[in-house]
This record gives structure tokens, sequence and C-alpha cells, in this order.
């Protein structure tokens, strides 16, 4: 596995689609995709966050989205492809993303928002 960084509007829709899938399973509605060419544009490309791939035998299986504020690395979404979860795609993701936001001076990496029902998540995160 690799980590790929978010290059282009073509990552962004890669992305988007993996959310859709992630979110539609949960059975939550995703905010609308001009939402994420806006935090793409203003945000991404103006270096004040980053969109994280994981990367796996030439294929995108994962990303993370994140917000970026004095120090401070926040992972806004997560998304990964179903058939690859049992590689664990976005563990190596969040340790690989921990070691460059370190490197960066980012003193705190937060994992996100977590609904309460979730003890599982809520573990994991803590």
């Amino acid at each position: 596995m690799a980590v790929k960084s978010a290059q282009d509007e073509k990552d962004l829709k890669i992305f988007y689609r993996m959310l859709i899938d992630n979110l539609r399973k949960h059975h939550v509605l995703p905010p609308p995709y001009s939402y994420f060419q806006s935090i793409f544009k203003h945000i991404i490309i103006a270096g004040r966050g980053f969109l994280y791939f994981t990367e796996f035998q030439g294929k995108l299986i994962s990303a993370n989205l994140y917000f970026c504020f004095k120090d401070t690395a926040l992972c806004s979404y997560s998304a990964q492809l179903n058939s690859y979860s049992k590689y664990r795609p976005n563990y190596f993701l969040h340790w690989k993303a921990i070691e460059n936001f370190h490197g960066q001076s980012y003193k705190f990496y937060n994992f996100g928002g977590t609904d309460p029902n979730n003890q599982g998540l809520l573990f994991f995160k803590r």
C-alpha cells in the first residue's frame, strides 16, 4: 500500500464516488458535489487541507479529507471501497497521515466526529 495526494478534480471525483457508496450503506445523504468542489478549490488547493488516498495494486481504495488549522489536522471525511475493507486501508491511511502531519509540526490529529451510538468507531478514535 502507498499514500497518494489528490492532484486534480479527477481525484476529487474518485473520492466523491467512494463517499457516496459509503454513506448510502449507512442511509445518509451526501453533501452535493459542488460542496466538495468548493472545499477542493478553497482549502485543498490553498494548502489548508489535504485529500489523501490509499493506493493498492494500482487502485485507489480509500480516502481521507483533512482540514488543517493552526496545530490541528482534522479528518473530516473518510471513505473506502467496501470490497477492499479486509485490508484495512483507512487504518493504514490514518497512520501515514499522522506521520506526515507530525513531520509538518502539527500537534494534534483529530479523527473527526462520530455517532455516539457507534461504539466500535468511538473506541477506535479514542
